[in-house]
């Protein structure tokens, strides 16, 4: 369970999508930045690599939507990956 006030107090958080993020990857990190906005949690959505989904880049330029691009996440960033999938061992 996430605790929405140490989220307030983690200072900014990247909201990062994977590599090569597709339209539903941008619109997840989108709706989780407008989220956290409502909550008062300071975040940023942020992309991996240069591939945009052609889409979502027009989309966000209509509405003013801003992200970045960010090529070098650091160890102490805190992070919120959307869209990932991974195996766990069970």
């Amino acid at each position: 369970m996430i605790n929405i006030e140490s989220l307030k107090h983690k200072g900014l958080i990247k909201i990062v999508g994977h590599p090569n993020a597709d339209f539903d990857c941008m619109v997840s990190g989108y709706l989780l930045k407008y989220i956290f906005t409502q909550l008062g949690i300071v975040s940023k959505f942020v992309l991996q690599d240069m591939n945009v989904d052609e889409l979502f880049e027009s989309i966000a330029h209509e509405i003013k939507f801003d992200y970045e691009l960010c090529f070098n996440l650091k160890e102490e960033d805190t992070l919120f990956l959307v869209d990932h999938t991974a195996n766990y061992k069970q």
